[in-house]
């Protein structure tokens, strides 16, 4: 929406540990087609692209990834915690 704030980071940490987890980008497409993905959350979750992550991981992913940026972690302090706990609940 043009507007950049603390949650913005957030949403480029979550690309950044979808991509480092996966290889791949999380959402397919160029132009409106990639707009339109990231505002609908179409993904392939990463726990798909990589057996064994935990479930957990998806969950910490999903938030990070929120097209809405007032669902996202508010500070990287609680996404780096979010993430330590999905890896410490195996």
């Amino acid at each position: 929406a043009g507007v950049v704030r603390r949650e913005s980071d957030i949403y480029g940490v979550g690309v950044f540990l979808y991509e480092m987890l996966t290889g791949e980008r999380p959402f397919a497409g160029m132009g409106a087609g990639l707009l339109l993905n990231k505002m609908q959350m179409s993904y392939v979750p990463a726990g798909r692209r990589v057996p064994g992550l935990p479930p957990t991981i998806d969950a910490v992913l999903a938030q990070a990834l929120q097209s809405d940026p007032d669902r996202r972690p508010r500070t990287a302090g609680e996404l780096a915690a979010a993430f330590e706990a999905a890896l410490s609940s195996r």
